[in-house]
């Protein structure tokens, strides 16, 4: 028999599928729980009928009773696919492996669904539990996406402009090139050697490589290409004076520890960034989370007043106390621990040396005749 291969996208994709629950649950056909209350069998196939009512091809059915119609998966496959976009890249590249894979999922979620309500395990405390606090984030989170929906904003773009031009330096992709000044040097031992060189070439920088080259120095010459004020590997002293420097090209001397330089400072280069037209999409979503963000919290205020809400705010304060009186005793109880072991050490250091005097004493002459 030949073995089926699965790529590891493949089995990404079965492991993503088959932990999704979408489907709401509803009572098995026999099912083993006796209750007079309860419908029967057929009854809880009928709850489930529904489903084969629209017309189209059944694609799953458990003892004869249809669960998933064509119809009705389609439905949930477009709320899949709408929702998660890896879905959508893997459901273009593979469509049937996909869909025969989330196939696989609801089913799996109607079996393991029958087996819960069958084994009385949705009657545990421990699954009510589990359920009440999944509904009560899940809660949580609608309401959040509600109330959200009751602040709107809108932005304008100047205001994207203005928040592009001041954070334009921090923000990861729009800064491309830190820019800085395109510098070149030569490294001396003494001063006496670094000014007669200097001598040579200040006033006369578009001479400078060929004065190098003139003068034998092209082995302690240094490309420092772009110097800014984040260049690594390049001495405190040397960028200071690049950054003073305001006409281009100029020649200084400088001094960096032991190291005496003569350097070129060619030209300067400007930051570059991305374009604000190509970014400007990216940076309205942000700037519009940010303005929603101030008028959520400032709704969130007058709803405190409104609505009289209370803070506790003293408790976190004693408990920050009762933290630090914890740390302050440990810190007590730790050097009371150091300075008594401190203490024996000098003890056991004075017997010691104690023990090795009466020693002494007891091997010299005078100690002999003593004991004598």
């Amino acid at each position: 028999m030949k073995r089926k291969i699965f790529t590891q996208q493949q089995l990404s994709l079965a492991c993503l599928l088959s932990i999704i629950v979408l489907l709401p649950g509803c009572e098995w056909p026999g099912s083993k729980k006796v209750d007079a209350s309860a419908p029967s069998s057929n009854d809880a196939v009928a709850a489930c009928k529904p489903a084969a009512d629209d017309g189209s091809e059944v694609l799953v059915s458990m003892e004869g009773t249809p669960l998933i119609t064509k119809k009705m998966f389609d439905e949930e496959l477009q709320v899949l696919l709408e929702k998660d976009p890896r879905m959508q890249m893997a459901h273009m590249m593979r469509p049937e492996f996909v869909e025969q894979q989330y196939l696989n999922a609801l089913s799996a979620n109607y079996i393991a669904e029958r087996y819960v309500k069958e084994k009385g395990i949705d009657q545990t405390p421990d699954y009510k539990k589990a359920l009440e606090d999944i509904l009560k984030m899940g809660r949580q989170v609608v309401d959040g996406q509600y109330f959200r929906k009751e602040f709107p904003v809108e932005v304008t773009t100047s205001e994207v402009k203005e928040f592009y031009e001041e954070n334009k330096d921090e923000i990861s992709g729009i800064l491309l090139s830190q820019g800085g000044i395109n510098t070149v040097g030569v490294e001396f031992g003494s001063q006496d050697e670094a000014t007669a060189f200097f001598d040579k070439v200040k006033g006369n920088a578009t001479k400078f490589d060929s004065l190098v080259k003139e003068g034998d120095l092209d082995e302690k010459r240094r490309n420092f290409r772009l110097v800014n004020n984040i260049s690594v590997g390049v001495d405190k002293e040397i960028r200071d004076a690049l950054e003073k420097m305001t006409t281009f090209p100029s020649i200084e001397m400088v001094q960096a520890d032991d190291s005496y330089w003569v350097i070129n400072a060619i030209e300067k280069e400007d930051k570059k960034y991305r374009p604000f037209a190509e970014i400007k999409d990216e940076l309205e979503q942000s700037v519009k989370q940010r303005k929603q963000a101030e008028v959520i919290k400032d709704a969130i205020e007058g709803l405190k007043e409104e609505y009289n809400v209370a803070i506790n705010t003293d408790y976190f304060a004693q408990k920050q106390e009762e933290r630090a009186e914890i740390m302050r005793k440990a810190i007590e109880e730790h050097q009371a621990a150091l300075q008594a072991q401190q203490e024996a050490e000098q003890s056991e250091q004075i017997q010691a040396d104690a023990c090795d005097v009466i020693d002494t004493q007891d091997e010299s002459p005078m100690g002999m005749t003593h004991a004598a």
